[in-house]
């Protein structure tokens, strides 16, 4: 890896092709640019060796950008430029590349497991298996395939959450059971976490639960405290929500 300037590898195959072309890394290649101030940095731009854009060169022969992700997840590279440059490396002096599982292309291309929930909603109507849904987007990304487009309710139902945990948070959030849906799933599929976990008798384990609303008034309203009455040993559904003691 170079470390000259905090410039990724596609940047650098940039100012590889500029090179071609004539253009020289100098800090007034620009016509009519003026000298950069006495009190400024000037460095040089890191340049692929002619190896790497050999490489580069051999992996794009046989892959594409979502396999590049792939691969960048599978070795743990931040940088899919990286990971063709290495993979294109072994291509070149005629080693195995690793086998990649379809999960490895969902993950390194930006899913992640609340997605992976929010997919299978979508595909099955029930709760299924994270990893099943995972290989199954991930084989069509691998496939050339487009993903279905979610909505936030795919996250909320994907996660486990009911209409009474709706219907609760609607109370909490001062909404209706649809939009306190929608906020939720908005919530998850931006990694926050709700004001609490999906109805299970753990949970309403006491009595009385108390739970107060995330500090996000612009959108979900003035957090409130919402105390549960339960009877021991039952879900949600039966449960009675006062809203800051009324």
């Amino acid at each position: 890896m170079h470390s000259d300037l905090p410039l990724s590898k596609k940047a650098a195959g940039a100012m590889a092709f500029l090179a071609t072309l004539g253009v020289t890394q100098t800090s007034t290649f620009i016509a009519g640019a003026q000298p950069a101030p006495a009190n400024s940095f000037v460095g040089t731009i890191p340049m692929l060796t002619a190896e790497e854009d050999a490489a580069i060169a051999s992996f794009d022969l046989a892959f594409g950008s979502v396999d590049a992700a792939a691969f960048a997840y599978l070795w743990g590279l931040d940088d899919p430029i990286d990971a063709k440059i290495k993979a294109g490396g072994l291509i070149n002096d005629l080693a195995l590349l690793p086998e990649l599982a379809d999960t490895d292309y969902f993950l390194g291309n930006d899913w992640n497991y609340i997605d992976a929930l929010a997919l299978s909603w979508e595909w099955t109507g029930i709760v299924a298996d994270a990893d099943a849904a995972k290989a199954k987007a991930g084989n069509l990304i691998r496939e050339g395939f487009a993903l279905p487009t979610l909505d936030d309710i795919d996250y909320f139902r994907g996660a486990g959450y009911s209409n009474s945990d709706a219907l609760a948070l609607g109370q909490l959030w001062g909404t209706g059971q649809l939009t306190a849906k929608a906020n939720a799933g908005a919530m998850l599929r931006n990694g926050i976490e709700l004001p609490f976990n999906s109805a299970t008798e753990e949970l309403f384990a006491d009595p009385t639960t108390t739970v107060v609303a995330p500090p996000s008034a612009d959108r979900f309203g003035t957090p409130a405290r919402v105390t549960f009455e339960c009877d021991d040993d039952v879900f949600l559904d039966t449960c009675v929500a006062t809203i800051d003691g009324k």
